[in-house]
């Protein structure tokens, strides 16, 4: 209790990991044949870490006094960035892409670098939306994954689902397996440049795939192993399936018909109820202006939320009328709310904004919906290939989107950044958007009649909605 009274929490802190760090190298040393077998880099590298984080710890020590450390918002500062610098040196930083790995309230003007950050070989080279990180709540300008008190209310949940081959991650996949044979295919990652904190993986994992944890609690992403990350993976992928979800939507529930798709409804409905327990949350205040902006709208008989295309149809329309894209923007901090500074004070921004308001639209209309950050291989770096093909792409692919749930088939990637918007494939059909609609009568006037001015069509829309 005395040397504990001494020491600041980041000293404590940076002790632990200094001493998990060393413990790390001597077990691998111990492992291999010989002791000079053991790669002198991480010895290097294990010391470089102990290191920086003694060394960080030392100046918060000298810099402010005991009691000022211990108050509150200091304390917490302090410990944040100890913990970001021992990150960037395990993983690698994530700043450098661009990407605010879910700290929006840090997203300044845009950044990306075209440095090399991917190698990936593709068996079936095809389209992919690779995640990274995924927000899944949102607080203090920050999103961050669910809470461990929310997973353990469905741990049980989880290990009946992953052990009979259920997965957030794979869902897609399994959707498709059902309606028809689908043929999977190999990639391999490898990363040369970005964090690897995260495994880099399509929504069309497959059931196959080995990263698959059945022991995980949660889907948010396949987490790395190792105490500095991954850097080279295999997984178990079926053809783009974001781009035919409409068709494939159809294909379920021919086969739910013919009773093909029983255990995948059952399951499905299990992790339908944990979704919409958990990804419909709206701050009280962003959803008082999504009210004042998007109004009062009708959910048809028997549905729990708003028309799915409807809402698509709506937020993009929003988007390209009411805010402006711009890669040059100001770090809010956490004093000032991130989604309610890019939709009332600047309306200007890039896709962390867009994404992020979006997650909030989208659970506006009763939508499940989560906040993403990765790496996008497009139609165009494809073009051209066929057969077993590599595949370099670099900072530049970094992009966040927002995802929602869609009732059956699982989590979708949908584009909202004007720039974007025909970059990735989509089967989504745009019939009108000169305004919003699906709006309840004599409620809310739309945003066209609030400002009493003539919409036209946004250019380059319509070739989007392929």
């Amino acid at each position: 209790t005395v040397f504990y009274s001494v020491l600041s929490p980041a000293w404590v802190t940076a002790s632990a990991v200094s001493v998990m760090l060393w413990a790390f190298h001597c077990h691998t040393a111990r492992r291999a044949k010989r002791a000079q077998d053991a790669a002198p880099g991480d010895t290097a590298l294990t010391a470089r870490v102990i290191v920086i984080a003694l060394a960080v710890c030392f100046i918060f020590n000298l810099a402010w006094p005991q009691e000022e450390y211990r108050k509150g918002r200091l304390a917490e500062k302090a410990e944040a960035l100890a913990a970001d610098i021992i990150d960037d040196v395990r993983y690698g930083g994530e700043k450098d892409s661009g990407m605010p790995e879910g700290k929006v309230y840090e997203a300044g003007s845009l950044k990306l670098i075209d440095e090399d950050v991917l190698k990936i070989t593709m068996e079936e080279p095809d389209s992919y939306y690779l995640r990274g990180f995924v927000g899944e709540t949102y607080e203090n300008s920050q999103w961050k994954q669910l809470s461990g008190e929310a997973l353990y209310h469905s741990i049980n949940m989880f290990y009946w689902l992953h052990n009979d081959g259920f997965f957030g991650e794979n869902q897609l996949a399994n959707a498709a397996s059902i309606g028809e044979d689908v043929e999977e295919s190999l990639m391999k990652v490898e990363n040369i440049g970005a964090s690897r904190k995260y495994i880099y993986a399509p929504y069309e994992i497959a059931s196959e795939s080995s990263l698959l944890d059945t022991d995980e609690a949660g889907d948010s992403r396949i987490k790395a192993k190792g105490l500095m990350g991954e850097t080279s993976y295999t997984l178990s992928v079926v053809p783009n399936q974001v781009r035919r979800y409409r068709q494939l939507s159809v294909e379920l529930a021919d086969a739910a018909a013919q009773g093909k798709a029983e255990q995948y409804i059952k399951n499905e409905s299990y992790y339908n109820e944990f979704v919409y327990e958990n990804y419909t949350e709206v701050p009280q205040a962003i959803s008082s202006l999504l009210y004042e902006y998007l109004g009062e709208y009708v959910v048809a008989g028997g549905e729990s939320h708003f028309d799915y295309q409807l809402a698509k149809q709506n937020i993009i329309y929003f988007m390209t009328e009411k805010m402006e894209y711009s890669e040059e923007a100001s770090q809010t901090g956490k004093d000032v709310d991130f989604i309610l500074n890019f939709l009332e004070g600047t309306k200007k921004g890039y896709d962390v904004h867009f994404a992020s308001a979006a997650v909030m639209m989208f659970r506006y209309y009763g939508i499940p919906a989560r906040y993403v950050e990765g790496y996008l291989i497009t139609k165009d770096d494809v073009a051209g290939l066929s057969g077993e093909a590599t595949l370099t792409i670099d900072g530049t692919h970094a992009h966040a989107w927002v995802e929602y749930y869609h009732d059956g088939l699982g989590w979708l990637p949908f584009e909202v950044t004007p720039t974007y918007l025909n970059v990735m494939e989509s089967s989504d059909r745009l019939q009108d958007i000169s305004g919003l609609l699906g709006q309840a009568e004599g409620v809310n006037k739309s945003i066209e009649e609030q400002e009493e001015e003539e919409v036209d069509t946004p250019d380059g829309i319509q070739s989007f909605w392929i």
